[in-house]
């Protein structure tokens, strides 16, 4: 081998151990790049499994989900390959706007503004109960791939105890008001009915004198005792209204007494069978049972009858092909004797829901209502420690709802 070729190997092998080198050096990058990536997807998993909140994390692009975290299998009831496969009307309560086809429309919103959405959602469990949560959508980029993150929590206490809370206030606010209005009330009533008890003793000693004058002409005779009876009758239609402002306006707990509510029941069915007519079939739903509720018996029957007769009138009103008063009482768990009034009418307007146990409200027309029923059952029903609520739907009917509480005999 000439010194030319010796020179020539040399290069070639000199050349080949530096390829073989920068190999090596490629291979050791590449090694520990993928080393830095699995540690970057440890410590991304790591967190995603130890985060408090339920984690979603959606292809921004075709709205799949494509990764979950285990507090969101716990929130939902899923396990991880279950939850994968589900879409938003599985999670949610189904109805709009808690429905698949709102979600994808927050998702498009976030996605288009690159903005974070935050809301509150109406989700449904694998049990099928449904329960609150609060939602917070981020979008973000992960190289050339868009991701949607969806972070969840339980807020269903706490927008239950937050619904209760209104509940009590709405309760106090209108305690309150009905408090002012019957000490206001009492008071007119009081003076009022003074004036009355004037004009029909008069009216007493009008048709005695009548009697007694044997001067008056027949024909004035008469004449003059229809006018003493329009008086009359006008006086004691104004008497009875009065009546109603004083039971409105009594706050005297010491008249109220351990009664047998479904006593009150039995009697009322028998005044409710003979006001309704034919045409409206009243069905009633309970077992009489031996308990005591702290009330006066009287006044109970009168609430009860109060919106029956509500219901009956409404009923009427309305060209119902179907006229029915649906009227069950049951003992609840919650210690409380309940009793419900639903009618298949033509439902109370949402505008006048908050307004129907103020006093002198009414939908009826001009001398066809007072407006003191429901207020003075509301009244009632607060002094004897129970409450009364209404829901209604317009074309769905109507369903008042009392409880009081049930005492030892």
């Amino acid at each position: 081998m000439s010194d030319e070729e010796r020179r020539q190997r040399l290069e070639r092998s000199i050349m080949g151990l530096g390829e073989y080198s920068g190999r090596k050096n490629y291979y050791a990058q590449l090694q520990n790049r993928i080393r830095q990536l699995e540690i970057s997807e440890e410590k991304y998993r790591s967190i995603l499994e130890a985060a408090g909140e339920a984690i979603f994390i959606f292809d921004a692009n075709k709205g799949v989900v494509l990764e979950v975290n285990p507090a969101a299998c716990q929130l939902f009831g899923y396990d991880r390959e279950a939850l994968l496969e589900k879409n938003g009307d599985d999670l949610s309560c189904g109805e709009a706007p808690y429905d698949q086809a709102h979600a994808m429309a927050i998702l498009a919103t976030c996605r288009s503004s690159g903005r974070p959405q935050r809301y509150e959602w109406l989700a449904k469990h694998a049990d099928s109960h449904v329960f609150w949560i609060h939602c917070s959508l981020s979008y973000f980029t992960l190289g050339d791939d868009e991701r949607l993150v969806l972070m969840m929590r339980d807020i269903d206490e706490q927008k239950r105890s937050r619904e209760r809370e209104r509940l009590l206030a709405e309760q106090l606010r209108q305690s309150q008001k009905m408090d002012a209005l019957g000490k206001l009330a009492g008071g007119v009533a009081h003076d009022y009915n003074n004036s009355l008890s004037a004009i029909i003793g008069s009216v007493d000693l009008g048709r005695l004198q009548l009697q007694a004058d044997p001067q008056l002409a027949d024909a004035t005779r008469q004449s003059l005792s229809r006018c003493l009876d329009t008086i009359a009758n006008v006086a004691e239609s104004a008497a009875a209204f009065t009546r109603k402002l004083l039971d409105f306006s009594r706050q005297d707990p010491s008249a109220f007494s351990p009664i047998n509510p479904f006593d009150i029941l039995a009697s009322a069915r028998q005044l409710i069978a003979s006001l309704f007519p034919r045409e409206i079939t009243v069905v009633w739903d309970y077992v009489p049972q031996s308990i005591s509720v702290v009330a006066d018996g009287p006044s109970l029957q009168n609430v009860i009858l109060n919106v029956a007769i509500n219901a009956r009138d409404a009923m009427l009103e309305g060209e119902l092909v179907e006229k029915y008063l649906y009227i069950n009482s049951w003992l609840g768990e919650d210690g409380n004797w309940y009793v419900r009034l639903r009618d298949t009418g033509p439902g109370i307007a949402p505008q006048h829901l908050s307004d129907i146990f103020d006093p002198f409200f009414t939908t009826k027309p001009i001398g066809k209502g007072t407006g003191l029923g429901l207020s003075t059952a509301f009244s009632a029903i607060n002094q004897w420690g129970g409450s009364i609520e209404v829901s209604s739907q317009l074309g769905e009917g109507a369903a008042f709802t009392l409880h009081l509480p049930i005492v030892s005999s």
